[in-house]
């Protein structure tokens, strides 16, 4: 996907230059079109039609991506969550209500909030500046939302900024051993801190980490008997069950091992655009979890009402060929790897083969009529 500078983004940027402003660059707004892809052009004037306009996130200098045009410079949306059931087939960024510049979108479907396939979807869309210093961001705040990707990458730039809150660095390294005296350096009494004693002594979540070994108690033995399972915990385990970790399960091994937290099972999901049904046709998905998904499922998006089935119907189906008779084969293969699946539909006219929901029957579905949607769980 790239974007053209539209007549009014020119005019724009011309005056920035020619008074040592800035474009103030604000919104990105998508649309599907009106059912097809459009062709825009430096003249076009808006969307064919918007369906949806938010705040920009971020704009950033691809370092790659100079030419002999100029810079590449990337605008960045996020579509949340919570907006759906329409596609997306153009995009257009704003400053204010001037059209900057404009472009077609590769054609996906931005499921309905009530879709069990809902998902937000993050676009970056590229554009080349003569000057890229020329156009700069304007982002409220009360309004923008994150990615969760976006939100970990700069939460992980921070702390590794050695210069980050380096006035209270300043003050632990001056202040020595001091934060870890136990002795009460200051001579705090009771009094002066009012009921905190109290509050303190009746703290049943171990304030000071006293271990079952600084009691002299070791390993604690088996407690109780459970349908004939012995019930075993000790220091590690017990802290584990005070605090817990989010995200995390408490496991034990059966062998009186310490109680470890696990990550929980299934806790990452991926789930792919609408992808065109077509004989014989192949598909390459990068999920992004990391590690080979543990279950994968597919389902049909219909896109155009027939055999009983109305727009927008989501209808399951499995992960793999699904009749090889009634001249077949029907249906699609799927290959998963740590970074991507991979798919092959069937080489017959019909591909899919479904049972009509008014009659019953079964029928191969029109191909055009209907989208492959893709869930991976790890």
């Amino acid at each position: 996907m790239s974007l053209i500078l539209t007549q009014a983004g020119l005019a724009a940027l011309v005056n920035a230059e020619s008074t040592g402003t800035k474009v103030q660059a604000t919104d990105m707004a998508v649309g599907d079109g009106g059912g097809s892809t459009p062709e825009h052009t430096s003249a076009s004037l808006g969307l064919i039609h918007e369906n949806w306009r938010g705040p920009l996130q971020s704009i950033t200098v691809n370092p790659d991506g100079e030419t002999e045009a100029g810079q590449q410079v990337v605008f960045e949306v996020h579509i949340p969550i919570t907006t759906g059931g329409w596609y997306i087939r153009e995009c257009a960024i704003y400053a204010e209500d001037v059209l900057l510049a404009i472009g077609s979108h590769p054609t996906m479907y931005k499921p309905d909030p009530e879709d069990p396939t809902k998902m937000e979807h993050l676009i970056k869309a590229p554009l080349t500046f003569g000057n890229a210093a020329s156009v700069s961001l304007v982002v409220d705040p009360s309004v923008v939302l994150a990615s969760q990707t976006h939100v970990a990458q700069r939460i992980a730039e921070h702390d590794a900024d050695a210069a980050a809150h380096g006035d209270l660095r300043a003050l632990v390294q001056a202040g020595g051993d001091h934060a870890q005296r136990i002795d009460n350096p200051h001579a705090v009494t009771a009094e002066q801190v009012g009921a905190a004693p109290t509050a303190h002594a009746t703290d049943t979540d171990n304030p000071h980490g006293v271990t079952a070994a600084q009691l002299g108690l070791g390993a604690l033995a088996a407690l109780n008997t459970v349908g004939g399972a012995e019930i075993r915990d000790n220091a590690v385990g017990l802290a584990h069950l005070a605090h817990g970790e989010a995200g995390k399960i408490l496991g034990y091994d059966g062998a009186g091992a310490p109680a470890a937290l696990d990550a929980l099972p299934l806790s990452k999901s991926y789930v792919s655009g609408s992808i065109s049904i077509t004989t014989a046709g192949t598909f390459s998905l990068s999920h992004g979890l990391g590690e080979t998904p543990k279950l994968v499922s597919c389902h049909l998006l219909c896109a155009v009402a027939e055999h009983g089935y109305a727009t927008g119907d989501i209808v399951p189906i499995g992960p793999h060929a699904n009749d090889t008779g009634q001249g077949g084969p029907f249906g699609q293969s799927l290959r998963v790897t740590p970074s991507s699946i991979y798919g092959r539909f069937a080489n017959s006219g019909g591909v899919i083969n479904y049972l009509r929901h008014d009659t019953g029957d079964s029928i191969a579905l029109t191909k055009t009529s209907w989208r492959l949607l893709v869930s991976a769980w790890a």
